[in-house]
């Protein structure tokens, strides 16, 4: 099980080549609309997985002690589904198919380098692990990543605080939670330094 939620924007993704029995990842990550996700499945991994949910178009045949259902993907596939939203992800994937990949990779990877490092010239700015995609987490000593993560909103910062669906992880590390800023294709130089103007008068609100 591949989880490509922060990684499918970032280049095309080969389900083949990883040799991957499941691949997801939310159509909101690919600025898609909200509350619909991608599940990919071999089909023999897609075999043995056993229905969780029931009606609608799923049904073969139905009696009032037994039922069968179609097979994958069918079978999975209870009730109606979201069209629009499903409409909306095939217009964003049409989209984004008509960039010019190499382009968007050279482009997210510039800003990449200059959001590193700036983080690195600022004291008490602790990057964690060693990003190489167009995401950087890190800590700030003596600060909690919630009140740091309010005073960038408040100067139109969009960031995310906290355990980054990685609570294990942070209670290993032996932190509260962290930042997480995200880079996409549409951000620009003017984006890191409006970002870094933020984040030193936050900090020197909070220091």
């Amino acid at each position: 099980m591949v989880d490509g939620s922060q990684g499918v924007v970032h280049g095309r993704q080969n389900v083949q080549a990883l040799g991957c029995d499941f691949y997801v990842f939310s159509s909101h990550k690919l600025y898609g609309p909200e509350g619909l996700g991608v599940l990919y499945g071999r089909n023999e991994a897609l075999q043995s997985l056993m229905h969780w949910q029931f009606g609608g178009e799923m049904v073969l045949t139905a009696e009032y002690q037994h039922a069968k259902f179609r097979p994958a993907p069918l079978g999975f596939e209870a009730g109606t589904p979201p069209i629009a939203s499903v409409i909306g992800l095939g217009a964003t994937l049409a989209y984004l198919d008509s960039l010019d990949p190499q382009a968007v990779a050279e482009h997210e990877a510039r800003l990449h380098r200059r959001l590193l490092e700036g983080l690195q010239q600022r004291d008490g700015i602790q990057v964690l692990g060693s990003p190489d995609l167009a995401l950087v987490s890190f800590v700030v000593e003596g600060i909690h990543n919630a009140d740091l993560a309010h005073l960038l909103t408040e100067q139109g910062i969009a960031v995310r605080a906290g355990h980054h669906c990685a609570m294990p992880l942070f209670k290993t590390l032996g932190l509260p939670g962290a930042i997480r800023v995200s880079l996409a294709l549409y951000n620009d130089s003017d984006d890191l330094l409006h970002f870094f103007s933020a984040l030193d008068q936050a900090l020197e609100l909070l220091r």
